[in-house]
């Protein structure tokens, strides 16, 4: 019996943690991965999706964000919304909430408890690379949650993939498939065309819909025509909802959205980033789905309590300081497009992305307006760094990079060298951003 959320954790990467050394990181996911463990460990549990309205969301970035402006929205039009998202920042209870609480160390410990003996009889007939996915077991835990505490919908985000991920196998009513580009390939494929096969695999045949971001035109061809085989209704960025009069200014945009039920006029978000303006016209479509009609005040109200954590998040303003959990290529380039458009001076860069992201694509996109690029890495040792790394970052002369091993370190003295009119960026992953947050938080930077 587990007594403490330390065991929790450890039982629910366990599988991973025993099978990682035996998993071919050139494979495709289909090879490695086994979401119908996840789907038989549900069916144990009684098939509690299947009493539950559920929404799947995917996507190469953006999905969080998804999760939560559609949860607030629906929250402040008087529903209770389950969440379930992944990675967490800071402590693993904030994958799981309701309403914006997470849940207690009590209830997690109680769920895993419950689980425990199930998942590891299915586990039994995994092969000698599958393993057991923790997104899965941390998404069983999130149901019985969610059925146990009456949620009137619940969202679930889905690891790094759909066709083989643990969460797409779950009973849902809706799927969101947000802005796709090539990303962990060869897990989700060699090509964009391969990852936007595998992320259509949210897909399924009784959803009443799937709402799909602005993508390439190849993207958005594979989604419809996979769409179309299920007889799935299909609305799309441009046709179905857009965004207008984007104008961003030094606390915020505002813009309008535009469907073909409502025009809502002025909108704002306290927060950077045009992508951030995509996110939302998603979220509100999939509102007016499930609500009808949105009320235009509980909206902008909506917006302005969310917190958009790692999200082009402010944690500072004199200098302006901000948290981004960019971690390729294409992020990267919105990231610089939405710091040109800021009125800073000096542009300073902390990056910490392991070799397995696309560390390359963001430093070749970031110094092209970077004052100086500070290289360092998160605590979590099962993230890989390498000399090979910082050797091919600073091999370049047009930009200072330098290397700092203890990330606490590069952020205090790169804020002392920083003037209250230019900008920090910190760029990595969920678990960079989680240290940065527990960093300023501890008050050191208090103006």
């Amino acid at each position: 019996m587990f007594k403490s959320c330390e065991e929790v954790i450890d039982f629910i990467y366990s599988s991973y943690m025993n099978k990682k050394d035996k998993i071919d990181k050139n494979l495709n996911d289909k090879f490695t991965r086994n979401p119908y463990f996840t789907r038989k460990l549900i069916d144990e549990l009684g098939e509690i999706d299947k009493f539950q309205r559920n929404i799947l969301v995917t996507g190469s970035k953006g999905k969080g964000s998804i999760c939560r402006i559609t949860a607030k929205i629906l929250e402040k039009h008087g529903l209770k919304v389950g969440v379930y998202t992944s990675p967490h920042l800071t402590k693993y209870n904030e994958r799981i909430k309701i309403n914006d609480k997470f849940i207690s160390d009590e209830e997690l410990i109680k769920y895993a408890n419950i689980i425990e003996p199930l998942a590891l009889e299915i586990e039994k007939n995994a092969g000698e690379s599958q393993y057991f996915g923790p997104v899965g077991i941390g998404a069983a835990i999130a149901l019985m949650y969610f059925k146990d505490n009456n949620t009137d919908i619940n969202i679930l985000e889905c690891g790094r993939g759909a066709r083989y991920d643990d969460v797409a196998v779950i009973n849902s009513e809706y799927s969101v498939i947000n802005k796709v580009f090539l990303e962990h390939y060869p897990q989700l494929g060699n090509t964009l065309d391969e990852v936007a096969y595998n992320k259509a695999g949210i897909i399924h045949k009784n959803h009443k819909a799937v709402f799909i971001a602005e993508q390439y035109d190849s993207v958005n061809r594979i989604i419809n025509n996979i769409a179309y085989e299920k007889s799935v209704k299909v609305y799309t960025y441009n046709r179905d909802f857009k965004a207008l009069n984007i104008v961003q200014d030094s606390f915020g945009i505002k813009f309008d959205i535009k469907t073909k039920r409502q025009y809502y006029k002025d909108i704002y978000i306290p927060v950077y980033g045009e992508f951030n303006v995509y996110n939302a016209c998603l979220g509100v479509k999939l509102c007016e789905e499930i609500l009808g009609k949105i009320n235009k005040n509980k909206l902008q109200i909506a917006l302005n309590s969310l917190s958009w954590q790692g999200c082009t998040e402010i944690v500072k303003k004199a200098p302006l300081v901000i948290l981004d959990g960019c971690i390729n290529r294409e992020c990267a380039k919105y990231l610089k497009k939405m710091i040109e458009n800021l009125k800073v001076e000096r542009k300073y860069f902390i990056i910490g992305i392991p070799d397995t992201k696309d560390y390359k694509g963001v430093v070749e996109e970031l110094r092209k307006i970077a004052d100086k690029i500070i290289l360092t890495r998160p605590k979590n040792t099962h993230l890989k760094f390498t000399d090979e790394q910082k050797l091919y970052c600073i091999k370049e002369n047009d930009v200072v990079i330098k290397y700092e091993e203890i990330f606490k370190k590069a952020v205090i003295a790169t804020i002392k060298s920083l003037n209250k009119n230019d900008i920090l960026c910190i760029v990595g992953t969920q678990a960079l951003i989680g240290e940065s947050k527990k960093i300023f938080s501890e008050g050191y930077f208090n103006e």
